[in-house]
């Protein structure tokens, strides 16, 4: 995820901090845009993209509500 945000906005600041266990949480500024704790699943990559270009044009932050398909094959 860090380095296709990076990609489409070059000189963008990406921190990655360390939290609980399963979590992975992205935040614009103060505004937390997904939780991974919250709806258990990752987000879809152009979601994300696509929710940071809208705030960076100044619109209002919003939760990103479009996950990844599961790769996960149980046999």
């Amino acid at each position: 995820m860090r380095s296709i945000i990076q990609k489409r906005f070059r000189g963008i600041s990406v921190t990655i901090q360390v939290g609980r266990t399963g979590s992975f949480e992205i935040t614009v500024g103060d505004s937390l845009i997904f939780s991974k704790l919250h709806c258990g699943r990752f987000p879809e990559p152009m979601a994300v993209v696509n929710q940071i270009s809208a705030i960076a044009s100044g619109q209002k932050p919003e939760t990103v509500t479009e996950y990844e398909e599961s790769s996960c094959v149980l046999l």
